[in-house]
């Protein structure tokens, strides 16, 4: 019998101290029991399991941290739980909380070959003419509405390639219309299949594994982080390591295969395509990307650029903010610790001991005080924060004592009101120029 095999329970608190070691590199016991919403009993045995078993270092009272066993096997669970929830959400259509709850119990009893299909089902919907996200929202409308939509039996007759061409009334054969989108373009296809050819003729041909990573995410249309690409590549072979997807991602983004885009402390890749921009809508607080394009966006960048006598070459527009599923979320109390730059929300309660709270409230920190983000990423954790025209900065350890809603409609200014008085700065700075009764 294997010793060092893990139970259900056990894999769960493994996975859960490798998500809390992305930060620092350790975990704490409190944090592991308010993420599995267990006992500090529980989790004390839990850790005792995993220490003994080589999974963890752990000794009582002092920081967790994980072994290179015991993080290869957490990798190795995540990415379970990653395909499993990426295929009830994206393939099936399934809610992402649901897919979440369900993709922690299925985890644990799949079947290895099971997982397999299931991501090489992936990579098909993926790549096949006759899938695609069209494919899929058809599906989805099916399970909503109980019927298939009405589309669908025009697109049979587009994708079966042994029916024959339609007769019109008047005997004249008619055309058929184009086939359904495809996340996936032959195009490409030849362009990785060029740059083979070249690479080949410089003498350095590309291996198996990078032949496989460079058509795992050629085949996908998505933005794909270095994480997320090295999970897709696994399920054809586990042993690519990150350093191997980061090579063949530098080497498409040289050959202009594919970009790099930095949203925050993310980076992400995506495909090149010169002919076709579009810009991004990124939510801070779950990472999340939505692409658009607005023609009078790109019309207004155009004449300011004319009336300025400038030549524009290329441009990025990136709108950071907040999602749709992540605003019906920011009714629930959450910490302080979890808002961005530019949120105003307000204190729901205070934690801690009695003279934290004090010194909280000392500072105009009280229940139900306006708070104006300034700044969410100040040294070792910290925030600045403007609470009734005044500036604060609170360290990590404070900011953990307060919890927090999101600002009602029709609150009052954050910034204190009309008495406060604010200026232009770049304009006050002005020679000659005076702003008397102004204190900063």
């Amino acid at each position: 019998m294997n010793n060092n095999k893990l139970s259900s329970s056990l894999e769960d608190y493994l996975e859960t101290i490798y998500r809390l070691c992305q930060d620092d590199d350790t975990a704490n016991a409190n944090q592991i029991a308010q993420t599995l919403n267990v006992s500090k009993s529980s989790v004390t045995w839990a850790l005792n399991q995993l220490s003994e078993k080589g999974h963890i270092q752990y000794t009582p009272y002092e920081p967790i941290r994980l072994t290179d066993a015991g993080r290869q096997e957490a990798r190795r669970l995540l990415n379970r739980h990653l395909l499993i929830k990426d295929f009830l959400q994206r393939i099936l259509g399934i809610d992402e909380n649901l897919a979440e709850e369900n993709a922690c119990k299925m985890e644990h009893v799949m079947d290895r070959d099971v997982l397999e299909r299931m991501g090489r089902f992936s990579q098909f919907i993926d790549a096949c003419p006759r899938a695609g996200q069209e494919w899929l929202n058809s599906f989805r409308f099916q399970c909503e509405e109980g019927r298939l939509p009405e589309k669908c039996p025009e697109c049979i007759r587009q994708i079966n390639i042994n029916q024959p061409p339609t007769v019109s009334d008047n005997n004249e054969t008619s055309t058929l219309p184009e086939p359904l989108p495809k996340q996936t373009k032959d195009r490409d296809h030849l362009l990785i299949d060029r740059l083979k050819v070249i690479l080949a003729d410089q003498g350095e041909p590309l291996t198996d594994q990078q032949i496989i990573i460079a058509e795992s995410f050629m085949n996908d249309e998505r933005h794909l982080t270095l994480d997320e690409l090295l999970q897709k590549t696994h399920l054809f072979d586990s042993t690519i390591t990150p350093n191997d997807i980061q090579t063949v991602l530098d080497l498409l983004c040289e050959y202009r295969l594919a970009r790099e885009a930095r949203f925050g402390d993310q980076i992400i890749y995506e495909h090149f395509h010169p002919e076709s921009h579009h810009d991004h809508f990124y939510c801070l607080q779950c990472g999340a990307i939505e692409e658009f394009f607005d023609p009078r966006i790109e019309s207004l960048q155009n004449e300011n650029a004319r009336n300025s006598s400038f030549r524009p070459l290329q441009h990025t527009l990136n709108i950071m903010g907040v999602c749709s599923q992540c605003l019906q979320l920011e009714s629930q109390s959450r910490t302080l610790a979890q808002c961005r730059q530019g949120e105003r929300v307000r204190i729901a309660r205070l934690l801690g001991d009695r003279a934290t709270q004090g010194q909280l409230v000392a500072m105009g920190l009280n229940r139900g005080a306006q708070i104006e983000i300034l700044n969410d990423n100040c040294v070792n954790g910290g925030m600045i924060l403007l609470v009734h025209g005044t500036r604060l900065m609170l360290d990590k350890s404070m900011i953990q004592q307060i919890r927090i809603r999101a600002a009602r409609p029709g609150d009052p200014i954050l910034s204190g009101g009309p008495s406060l008085r604010r200026r232009h700065r770049h304009q006050a700075d002005r020679p000659g120029h005076c702003d008397e009764g102004f204190h900063w």
